[in-house]
């Protein structure tokens, strides 16, 4: 991929209005304190935002609700990722995301 931000948010005319990286979580929002995104992801969303003067947002479906953040420079980066897959590439450094900051879009009922 080219770009390392999921979406571009665009309207009717194809103007670009903001830039989107989209997660699915298989958790309950507030199992953890924090919601980790790849350090590249953040670096790469920043540099976006620099040169097109547009916000970038992270949108996370959790498993009970759905939030989104603005990405900025502000976060904890530690090394972590994925040890599922025995991929030594998906540990890697991180942001930290306080869930807190997360701005609850949709609110989801689990059965």
């Amino acid at each position: 991929m080219q770009y390392r931000i999921d979406f571009a948010i665009v309207d009717a005319s194809q103007n670009v209005l903001a830039f989107i990286e989209v997660k699915r979580r298989l958790n309950n929002m507030n199992a953890y304190s924090t919601c980790i995104l790849s350090l590249s992801k953040v670096m790469a969303a920043i540099e976006m935002r620099k040169t097109t003067k547009k916000n970038c947002y992270f949108l996370v479906a959790w498993n009970d609700a759905t939030g989104i953040v603005e990405l900025t420079d502000k976060y904890d980066v530690k090394i972590g990722g994925r040890k599922d897959r025995n991929d030594w590439q998906d540990i890697e450094p991180v942001v930290h995301i306080p869930v807190s900051d997360f701005e609850v879009i949709e609110k989801c009922t689990t059965q």
